[in-house]
């Protein structure tokens, strides 16, 4: 049972269709309390991921899946313990188009963690600027 922390997105993209595209997408997370050990958590994930738009124009809701790795490292005091593991991950949203190359991105995602990062499964939402290369 975490607490709220703060974090980094990147994603990088390249929309194959008008209404597909697929992403790597990196997520860096820190100052997670975890109060089962009363410790501080920092979260790394890497997946790659396939989103769909079924509806195209100024205003665009999108959902996507993924799988990949991820990282957990819990500092307990001096000690430190980091785990590797499998993620998928399952979200959505809308984008917000500006312009043809500007848009504001709202959305979530659930991150299923696997393997050594058993039962580390996050909720991510985000707020985010999307700029596209024609």
């Amino acid at each position: 049972d975490a607490n709220e922390g703060i974090g980094l997105d990147l994603v990088f993209g390249y929309r194959w269709h008008r209404n597909a595209s697929i992403e790597a997408h990196f997520v860096y997370m820190q100052g997670l309390d975890d109060n089962r050990k009363k410790a501080e958590v920092e979260y790394e994930a890497f997946t790659a991921n396939l989103k769909v738009y079924p509806v195209t124009g100024r205003v665009e809701p999108y959902a996507f899946a993924g799988i990949g790795a991820g990282r957990f490292q819990v500092e307990a005091g001096r000690a430190k313990d980091s785990e590797w593991g499998n993620v998928f991950r399952l979200g959505a949203g809308v984008d917000l188009n500006y312009t043809e190359t500007l848009a504001v991105s709202v959305g979530g995602a659930y991150l299923f963690a696997r393997g050594d990062v058993d039962g580390r499964d996050m909720l991510e939402f985000k707020l985010g600027l999307t700029s596209r290369f024609w």
